[in-house]
């Protein structure tokens, strides 16, 4: 296992202690389970893992991390950063250094995150995605 891939392990891990302590529900995303379950592990090119979770648990989980964060740690999205597009949260580790040159300079955090997409059942408008994104 690589530097990289230790360090989202590391991060999973995290945001599923979060989950489990506060009775939250995600899964883990399309593109990470095929990625792992395909090659049996993280791909050395790989450095973004990311998990899904219905509208009230993305909000109940933005809401307990406002206030708990461990050190070292961010969260980040439209709400917080103008510059993100989409409705979704990255849970950052601050300690470490990613440099996206695909998405450009949008991020503030420029650290290994975990993308937290949240599971909505029709086209969210940007209102919609600026609500969940402030809950």
């Amino acid at each position: 296992m690589t530097r990289v891939q230790k360090k989202l392990l590391e991060l999973l891990v995290e945001l599923d202690a979060i989950c489990r302590e506060n009775g939250i529900s995600y899964s883990i995303a399309e593109s990470t389970a095929v990625m792992a379950l395909k090659e049996g592990r993280f791909t050395e090119e790989e450095y973004l893992a990311e998990v899904v979770m219905t509208l009230d648990n993305y909000r109940r989980f933005l809401e307990v991390c406002r206030g708990c964060l461990p050190e070292g740690r961010a969260i980040e999205n439209a709400l917080s950063n103008r510059r993100m597009d989409g409705a979704y949260t990255r849970y950052v580790n601050t300690e470490t250094t990613l440099i996206d040159y695909k998405r450009g300079d949008c991020f503030k955090q420029n650290g290994l995150y975990v993308a937290i997409r949240p599971i909505m059942t029709h086209k969210p408008s940007s209102r919609m995605e600026k609500a969940a994104a402030s809950c």
